[in-house]
């Protein structure tokens, strides 16, 4: 690069240009340059400023120079340079350049298409429709005329709001709330979903719920594996509904036991009915004869002990036959009983009168060993003494003893005296039964008897059948042989002393 000085002096020749012009001049000397370059000054030297590129626009960086990306037809206005008039922007951008603020007019004419308008970032930045930016210290009016708030995301409001559920659009009150298929909050209607109250009824549950119910039966037509326990009914007891509907116990003070249910066992047909065709318990009226298929025919009929009509059976009762023999029976036949003498033998206030053709009858044969019948009297014994033994009274002590004929008169064993038979065993000073006069039969104390032949009292109580002969014995007759063990007693009143 060369530096000539100017031929025409005074218009600007080297010797013209201050110091400092001449540094800067000088400062190309040596440059390699190309089309287009600019140049600028910095830190004491000239510095080459290459061009940009194509759709570039120089600007500031606010120390140097700098080419930035500007659209076709962008202007652009120095920080400090004013537009007056009015511009008529086409398709671009309209760049208010500088550290400071600018103010630009838009004309209020219609622009086909749709423009972008943005402001310095060191003050706001006026954003379009389409655009998508952060607003700072704004109010929006929700409520004027044309305005609407959409596409609100919940990531648009920060975690710290707050906000106010009453700022919320109301629910239906008391009601649970859900989202709905759009996943907004809406009320669960109770027609559909549970009300509150029924919502309480979840309070206290412990597991799931429908797991609960699957181990449950169902109201309708349930079928139970095992048996069903109810710890508030009472055991052994029906079971009812009650007004409402539950099971409960039937109390037996008002409904049947278990025990009088089993009665129910083998009914054939409606009781009422059946009851209807029976005769009432009070005052029953019957048209035809009754027959009870359990009785026993021929028998009267008694109440047992638990009041039911029973066969009285003739084991212990009388039968029909004895039962005819009261008929004619004039007062309490007891009350005659005890006037009479008892067969099993009494004592009589009063004489007995045998009328014409009448008599004592004696039993004429014993039917066993140890068999009487006759005229007796009771005493004391005076010895061991044997059924069928000979006794007399004796006359020192009163006492009935074994007749010997061989003693002396009034010596003990006086055959003498009153004599009897003992028809009961006794022993000395036992009591004891004596036969004066009648039939007996004592086949282990009695000889063989002959028939119709006399039999004689002995020396050792005994009877005999052979008349005695020793000398001083008393012979006495004592009576005659029924049978061949039996004999008619009725001791002879006289008696004889054999002397030869």
């Amino acid at each position: 690069m060369q530096i000539r000085q100017p031929q025409t002096p005074g218009i600007g020749g080297l010797k013209e240009l201050t110091s400092a012009e001449l540094a800067f001049i000088q400062g190309l000397a040596g440059g390699s340059f190309v089309e287009g370059d600019l140049f600028y000054y910095t830190a004491g030297a000239i510095t080459r400023f290459p061009i940009g590129t194509n759709g570039q626009i120089l600007s500031s960086d606010g120390t140097d120079p700098v080419w930035s990306s500007a659209g076709a037809g962008d202007m652009v206005l120095a920080t400090i340079q004013t537009v007056t008039a009015a511009k008529t922007f086409n398709s671009g951008k309209l760049i208010l350049a500088g550290a400071t603020s600018g103010t630009t007019i838009l004309n209020s004419g219609a622009i086909a298409g749709s423009s972008v308008l943005t402001l310095p970032v060191a003050t706001d930045t006026l954003v379009g429709k389409a655009t998508t930016d952060t607003f700072t210290n704004k109010t929006f009016d929700a409520d004027g005329t044309g305005n609407s708030i959409t596409n609100i995301e919940n990531a648009d409001i920060k975690a710290a709001a707050a906000i106010a559920v009453n700022k919320l659009a109301a629910l239906t009150a008391s009601e649970i709330v859900i989202t709905d298929a759009s996943g907004f909050i809406a009320s669960a209607a109770v027609a559909t979903y549970p009300s509150l109250t029924e919502l309480t009824y979840v309070k206290g549950v412990t597991s799931a719920i429908q797991t609960q119910l699957g181990t449950k039966a169902p109201t309708t037509s349930p079928t139970f594996a095992t048996s069903i326990t109810g710890s508030y009914l009472t055991a052994s007891e029906i079971l009812i509904t009650d007004g409402s509907k539950n099971i409960v116990s039937a109390a037996v003070a008002t409904y049947p036991s278990l025990t009088e249910l089993t009665y129910l066992k083998g009914v054939t047909s409606a009781i009422q009915t059946q009851i209807g065709t029976k005769a009432p318990t009070t005052a029953p009226t019957f048209a035809t004869s009754i027959t009870g298929s359990y009785l026993t025919a021929s028998e009267m009929l008694i109440t047992d002990g638990s009041k039911n009509i029973v066969s009285a059976a003739v084991a212990t009762y009388p039968s029909l036959t004895e039962l005819t023999y009261v008929k004619g029976v004039t007062s309490a036949i007891q009350t005659q009983l005890n006037a009479r003498l008892p067969l099993a033998g009494g004592t009589m206030s009063g004489n007995i009168t045998l009328g014409e053709n009448t008599s004592i009858a004696l039993d004429p044969a014993g039917s066993a060993d140890g068999k009487y019948s006759g005229t007796t009297v009771t005493g004391t014994g005076g010895a061991t003494i044997a059924f069928g033994d000979l006794v007399t009274l004796d006359k020192d002590d009163s006492r009935w003893e074994l007749v010997d004929i061989s003693v002396a008169a009034a010596a003990t064993g006086d055959a003498r005296g009153i004599i009897g038979i003992a028809v009961t065993s006794s022993s000395d000073g036992g009591a004891l039964t004596i036969l004066l006069n009648g039939i007996i039969r004592a086949d282990a104390n009695f000889p063989a008897l002959t028939i119709g032949a006399a039999v004689y009292a002995s020396t050792t109580g005994d009877i005999v059948v052979a008349q005695p002969t020793t000398v001083d014995y008393v012979i006495r007759v004592v009576g005659h042989a029924l049978t061949a063990d039996e004999i008619y007693f009725n001791p002879e009143n006289d008696w004889i002393t054999h002397i030869t």
